[in-house]
């Protein structure tokens, strides 16, 4: 009991929870005002479903009319007609309740409007568009709202207390929230080892399974806390400004193929509770048990995180482990909570809670010892020859050659290299198995739509030959003959076979002339885009168009799968769920992936690999004057010798910035060497789409390609060029981000607290950049964080800011980096005068 309350105050005094604390309250207000302007768009969005109903049923409704005036109807068509009009009649009546925004009694309206259309439907009446799983969905929902006496609200964006507390526990309940807390709070044991106050502790007459028990039961406690001050802060929040009852019964819906199963919302945040805790209690139990044979923090984070890394890398890969058996799976918790409830879910706090205990007694009973992520020596000689020598060198260049020893022998930076190896290996693994994936699929699905093709020849050849009519729903949207489309269609075919043999033989370079092809038949000349392509719209067609002239012209191969671009500009409807659903389809079918070294490298900066180097160095090297206090004091120590505060801070600035560019340089290359190794080099020359602000592509003297959509333009960078922008970028957000955390570590000595308030203002920057300099987004270093979307234009397009430009965010953040350095000399000179 004595060790755990040790425990306890040690955390209540260094003043962490109130870290947390501002780290819990900070995203929960954010979220909330970002929600609160929305609740207008939940009428209107509701207004435009039922709109889209009502035409369907208008529809019907008027053909059933005009064929009962024509008495072409028998006795079912008469029901049918009138069964019709009890549906126009209740969805009216349900439209009139939310053009009113009386969303208590919108669920009783909805519902008479679901039994009319269920009768209709029953009585052989045909509404294609009206049913399937989305209408079930909605009738269980709508039966489970009447039974608990429940309004409808906008989960798109939550304001109530019960969505709301659902909506912030879906953030802060996540892996991101076990990160925090293992960061605020894991390093506990080895921070003492590396203190030493761990061998203080060892001489009290306490056994150090009771010291071990303490330090993890009291981050159970911490855990406990979190978890209640996210829960009590979203209840707070949401109550304080007024958003309405907490009803903790509504609805919850999951769906998993035909089966679709409904809990309460309070059930569901419970549910994300105990899966959330239990993967804390493993993460933690890890931490301790790697923190037993690890001296120093930053090794054990390293640890702890590729230990993890791995193991969810390995869980993802083989779908034979994804078991509540494994700790690793507990990981993917976010999966488990998307799914149906199982009667085994019960094994995931059961196994979460044996591996804790599984792990702390190892931490006890194994013998302690010190180890390297490397090996090696922990204790090193010296110097290497044996005896120093003079240097000749300026103050500067001193403290830089001091630097640079320093980070050798500890020894961290070759773990850093190490990890970050481990993690492209395992993200190029990934990346091959997926674009290896992607092209089988593919091709089969090309093999079963010519196929498909063969088959409409034949029809179309027996029609023509039979009445020399049209062919009904072919070709009905364009201005062609049955004869021409009937050869359009054996073009296509006769490209396909010929992409198909190619690719067999290792070539795919005649796909770009069948999905050019494709593509331009889908174009129409510039009129109605044709099957169903409506909700992709002009610009993608257009781009794709110009994609697969640009690969035929400089003859490259194209990149599989799928015959088009995804782009912003798509006109899917954000709020009809059936539309979100083509939309994810339409997007996983037309995604490009290739283990090139050039593409390989061009997803890592569009899949945001390139945080973990930032965040990796930023530990590694932004400790800076606060790596140097504590116990130890070495700064004192350096203070003594004849040298400047200044120069100590621009030793380090000049050692950083070197240290950076040989990683970001060495990174970029060897991802492009293991894509080279186990594939190909890649085409330089590959067209990446750039989009054209709105400004931009009506200027005079634009040289882009000007869409029919909304006068948006855009064209291609080449592959290569593409990715030298992006890796001029990520340097200087590196150095820009590493020398910022060197200067806040003038003002604070805790190397925490540093890190913290690193963290701190380029998230706040970020959010701020976005929310209240719109019109100046471009002058923000912050804004520069989004690489992939700042190079291809998409952050311009959206705020219609051509300034956002790659040369701009390059000459943004080197005039950032030096008025850090300038606060830091200040600071330095003011804090040597206090």
């Amino acid at each position: 009991m004595k060790a755990l309350k040790f425990e306890l105050k040690k955390i209540w005094r260094q003043k962490k929870l109130l870290w947390l604390l501002l780290i819990i309250v900070l995203p929960t207000v954010y979220l909330y005002q970002y929600h609160v302007p929305q609740p207008a768009e939940y009428a209107q969005s509701l207004k435009s479903k039922t709109e889209s109903y009502q035409s369907q049923v208008a529809r019907v409704d008027q053909e059933l009319d005009i064929k009962k005036f024509s008495d072409q109807l028998d006795e079912q068509g008469l029901n049918h007609s009138k069964l019709i009009k009890d549906v126009r009649a209740a969805l009216s009546e349900w439209v009139l309740e939310i053009n009113q925004e009386n969303w208590m009694a919108v669920p009783k309206k909805e519902a008479a409007f679901l039994e009319a259309l269920t009768t209709f439907k029953e009585a052989g009446g045909v509404l294609p568009e009206l049913g399937g799983k989305e209408l079930d969905v909605e009738r269980q929902k709508n039966a489970w709202m009447l039974v608990h006496d429940l309004p409808y609200e906008d989960e798109q964006h939550p304001i109530s207390p019960h969505l709301f507390m659902k909506e912030a526990g879906s953030w802060l309940f996540g892996l991101a929230g076990v990160v925090v807390l293992l960061l605020f709070f894991g390093h506990t044991l080895v921070v003492e080892k590396e203190q030493h106050t761990w061998l203080t502790l060892r001489t009290q007459p306490i056994q150090v399974s009771k010291h071990m028990i303490a330090k993890f039961t009291s981050l159970l406690m911490v855990l406990s806390v979190y978890v209640g001050l996210v829960i009590g802060l979203s209840l707070l929040v949401s109550k304080l400004f007024g958003a309405g009852a907490l009803y903790t019964a509504y609805p919850h819906v999951l769906s998993s193929g035909t089966d679709i199963y409904i809990m309460t919302s309070l059930e569901h945040v419970v549910r994300t509770m105990v899966l959330f805790v239990g993967v804390g209690m493993f993460v933690f139990a890890l931490n301790i048990l790697a923190a037993t044979w690890i001296k120093h923090v930053f090794t054990s984070f390293l640890i702890v995180f590729s230990i993890l890394g791995v193991g969810l890398f390995v869980t993802d890969f083989f779908p034979v482990l994804q078991s509540p058996v494994n700790p690793f799976q507990h990981l993917r918790f976010t999966d488990v909570l998307a799914g149906i409830p199982q009667e085994t879910d019960w094994l995931y706090p059961a196994f979460a809670l044996v591996w804790s205990v599984v792990l702390v007694s190892l931490a006890i009973v194994l013998p302690e010892s010190e180890r390297t992520l490397l090996g090696g020596r922990v204790f090193k000689p010296p110097f290497r020859s044996g005896h120093t020598r003079r240097s000749n060198g300026s103050m500067i260049s001193n403290v830089f050659v001091f630097e640079w020893r320093k980070l050798l022998r500890c020894g961290q930076f070759f773990r850093v290299l190490a990890v970050l190896c481990l993690a492209i290996i395992m993200s190029y693994a990934l990346i091959s198995y997926e674009a290896e994936t992607k092209a089988r699929t593919y091709m089969a699905s090309l093999e079963a739509y010519l196929n498909a093709i063969e088959l409409e020849i034949k029809d179309i050849e027996e029609l023509i030959g039979s009445s020399g009519k049209q062919p009904d729903g072919k070709n009905e949207q364009v201005d062609r003959t049955p004869e021409q489309w009937m050869t359009a269609l054996k073009t296509i075919m006769m490209l396909g076979e010929k992409a198909l043999d190619s690719y067999n033989s290792g070539n795919t370079k005649p796909l770009a002339d069948y999905q050019l092809f494709h593509n331009n038949m889908l174009d129409n000349s510039k009129g109605p885009i044709l099957f169903g392509f409506e909700s992709y719209g002009r610009f993608g067609i257009e781009a794709s168009i110009a994609e697969k002239e640009w690969l035929v012209k400089h003859d490259i191969q194209p990149l599989l799968p799928g015959d088009f671009m995804t782009n912003i500009h798509e006109q899917w409807q954000e709020n009809d769920p059936l539309e979100q659903v083509k939309r994810e389809k339409f997007k996983e079918e037309n995604t490009k992936v290739s283990d090139s070294g050039l593409y390989s490298l061009y997803m890592f900066f569009e899949r945001y690999g390139y945080l973990l180097p930032i965040v990796l160095l930023l530990f590694l090297l932004g400790a800076g004057f606060a790596g140097e206090q504590g116990k130890k004091r070495p700064l004192h120590y350096v203070q003594t010798q004849p040298v400047t505060d200044h120069a100590i801070l621009y030793g380090k600035i000049i050692h950083v910035v070197l240290i950076i560019t040989s990683v970001i340089a060495g990174l970029g290359l060897l991802i492009v060497l293991i894509g080279t190794l186990f594939n190909r080099f890649g085409d330089w020359l590959y067209p990446i789409l750039h989009y054209d602000t709105r400004q931009a592509s009506t200027a005079p003297g634009y040289e882009g390609t000007l869409t029919e959509f909304g006068n948006y333009g855009f064209h291609f960078i080449s592959l290569g060029d593409f990715i030298l922008r992006e890796l001029l970028l990520l340097y200087l957000l590196t150095v820009l981000v590493v020398i910022v955390s060197i200067v806040v570590s003038v003002f604070f000595k805790r190397i925490f607290n540093v890190f913290l308030m690193t963290v701190l203002i380029f998230v706040g920057g970020f959010v701020l950049t976005q929310t209240l300099l719109e019109g100046f987004t471009y002058l923000s270093p912050f804004t520069y964080v989004d690489i992939n979307r700042v190079v291809n234009g998409e952050i311009a397009t959206q705020l219609d800011q051509p300034l956002v430009h790659w040369m701009v965010g390059s000459a943004v953040l080197l005039i950032a980096t030096v008025c850090v350095m300038i606060i830091g000399h200040i600071g330095l000179k003011y804090k040597k005068r206090g």
